[in-house]
């Protein structure tokens, strides 16, 4: 199926998102992890923030770290019609629910990020003035953007039954997914160790993908 979705790219409107620049940005290697499990607090569970599934479910043996975000209409649990298409309702509804659900700490992760902008042009030194630390809060900003925008990706992607075209679209998501997430580590980084550039560059290589993506949408990925 990659095969078929890079020749889909290439003969897509969807050229300038430059595809031959993703791998490098994202890392090598595009099945390693970019995000670190998420733990909760008491019971350290570990799970995917995209699924709520396992995080165990997760990694080379399932496909991939990020294959979650596509709907497999051969799951076992599909036995018959109704129950497959309740499954499949589910998926997307879940997935929806859960990018909504991140964006309600929004105010709390702007407010966290102008605390580290703070702390930041305190110290005085590699970044005096006050414009050389608002880095910090377009990379979050961008990030709540992102995860906006994944919301609403699973409803397109529901209503979505041109299988060429859905197997491009699911294929943007999946780096889209990986993008925001390697940009939320990135500016979360502790400040002795933060890298301002990359943390510039990727924030705007994933808004430029962001747009891209929506563009595409909009006219139709394979046409």
């Amino acid at each position: 199926m990659a095969s078929k979705v890079r020749q889909g790219v290439r003969d897509s409107p969807m050229d300038h998102l430059e595809y031959k620049k993703v791998p490098q940005m994202l890392g090598q290697n595009r099945e390693k992890p970019r995000l670190q499990p998420y733990d909760l607090p008491i019971l350290k569970h570990e799970f995917c923030w995209v699924c709520m599934g396992p995080w165990s479910d997760h990694g080379n043996h399932t496909g991939g770290f990020y294959k979650c975000n596509k709907y497999n209409p051969h799951s076992q649990r599909n036995k018959d019609e109704s129950k497959a298409e309740l499954d499949r309702f589910l998926h997307y509804y879940q997935r929806y629910h859960n990018h909504g659900q991140a964006r309600k700490f929004a105010k709390k992760q702007i407010e966290a990020a102008e605390k580290r902008m703070a702390q930041l042009y305190s110290k005085g030194k590699e970044t005096p003035q006050w414009q050389n630390v608002q880095f910090l809060r377009k990379s979050t900003v961008q990030v709540l953007e992102c995860r906006r925008v994944l919301k609403y990706t699973y409803v397109y992607g529901y209503y979505c039954h041109d299988t060429k075209e859905r197997e491009l679209f699911e294929f943007l998501q999946e780096d889209l997914e990986k993008a925001t997430e390697k940009l939320s580590e990135l500016s979360e980084q502790p400040l002795e160790s933060l890298q301002r550039q990359e943390v510039v560059d990727f924030t705007m290589f994933t808004q430029k993908f962001t747009d891209n993506l929506l563009r595409g949408l909009v006219n139709g990925l394979t046409k």
